[in-house]
């Protein structure tokens, strides 16, 4: 028998927090996929290292292929960027920027309690980064990234509060992260610094397109009607069910 199949077969360790916590919060799809993808390359790693190269991530074939939208023209690498976003978003994952030397490469990690006291040994220096690009003796900097979205909206916009955080989530899943970037760059122009004028602003550029720009991201195969364009917006109470 081929071992190489044997191991193929061989079952994941998956935590019940993925159960437990991410499954009723993580509603997108690829972003599940990206992180179930993390866990299968993590286990094939040493224990004490739980950190996968996110150029690992992005190179990985099954999940490019698993990410690409149904008719879309899009780069698979597009979905994944974001799935990445919506993970750090949820506090599924921690992302490592590591500036070794002249060099820096980016890293991803289950957000695990144990995993997070390993994390702490070499963002403070106790131990070398076990992955480095350079051959130099200098000290490795090890610093954990916040989701883009969210960085760019506490620069520009005000205090991060747990309710905009949800919101900025919800607005990660329906739109491109350069949408979100550049509503934001409106508000800011326009000296409109709240977050539902920025909601406004992607719910125009959703509904109408963005000049000769369509996001269609939860339409689907044409001629398909997502219910949940029909769930939000100012004609939502007419939909609402009954519970």
């Amino acid at each position: 028998m081929d071992p190489a199949a044997n191991d193929r077969d061989r079952p994941i360790p998956i935590p019940s927090s993925l159960f437990e916590r991410f499954m009723p919060r993580i509603r997108d799809l690829a972003a599940f996929k990206i992180l179930l993808t993390i866990y299968r390359i993590v286990d094939a790693l040493d224990a004490d290292a739980p950190f996968v190269s996110e150029d690992e991530i992005f190179a990985d074939r099954a999940l490019s292929q698993g990410v690409r939208l149904v008719g879309s023209n899009r780069d698979s690498s597009e979905e994944i960027r974001r799935g990445i976003e919506i993970l750090m978003a949820h506090d599924a994952i921690v992302r490592l920027c590591v500036e070794d030397g002249d060099d820096e490469s980016y890293w991803l990690m289950p957000k695990e309690p144990a995993n997070m006291t390993r994390l702490s040994i070499f963002v403070r220096g106790e131990r070398p980064f076990p992955y480095r690009a350079s051959r130099s003796s200098a000290p490795v900097r090890v610093a954990v990234e916040r989701p883009n979205v969210f960085r760019l909206y506490e620069q520009n916009i005000g205090v991060l509060t747990p309710l905009i955080a949800d919101q900025l989530i919800e607005a990660i899943e329906l739109y491109p992260e350069r949408w979100i970037e550049e509503a934001i760059g409106e508000a800011v122009s326009l000296n409109r610094r709240n977050w539902r004028y920025i909601q406004r602003i992607l719910e125009r550029w959703g509904t109408e397109g963005r000049g000769d720009e369509t996001y269609r991201r939860n339409q689907g195969p044409a001629g398909f009607v997502d219910p949940e364009k029909y769930l939000r917006g100012k004609y939502s109470s007419l939909f609402k069910r009954d519970r």
